[in-house]
């Protein structure tokens, strides 16, 4: 979204909600691979993609929004694949952990 935003104000918004969302991210893999025991090479290399996902992103959008027309099949497609990666998360990954640990 921060890649295709144009109004300023919404930018900050955007940008302040995804580094606020990126450090509980971190820290959350972070964690995960010191409980994993890792080797330290491979704790660099997700790291670095970890580190250059959301930037990466947002310069693919900016790419995408300034070739194509916001009724392109590509947007969509694009915008399909984004609303059902939040779907699966939701409902796999927080979901079904709720629902086992409930039980």
């Amino acid at each position: 979204a921060i890649g295709i935003e144009t109004n300023v104000q919404s930018i900050t918004s955007t940008a302040i909600a995804i580094l606020a969302h990126k450090c509980f991210e971190g820290f959350a893999l972070g964690s995960s691979m010191v409980g994993a025991n890792m080797p330290t090479k491979l704790y660099m290399a997700l790291g670095i993609i970890f580190g250059f996902a959301t930037p990466g992103g947002a310069i693919m959008g900016m790419a995408i929004d300034s070739e194509l027309d916001e009724d392109s099949a590509i947007v969509a497609i694009v915008q399909a694949m984004v609303a059902g990666t939040f779907l699966y998360i939701s409902i796999v990954e927080i979901g079904l952990k709720e629902l086992t640990l409930s039980s």
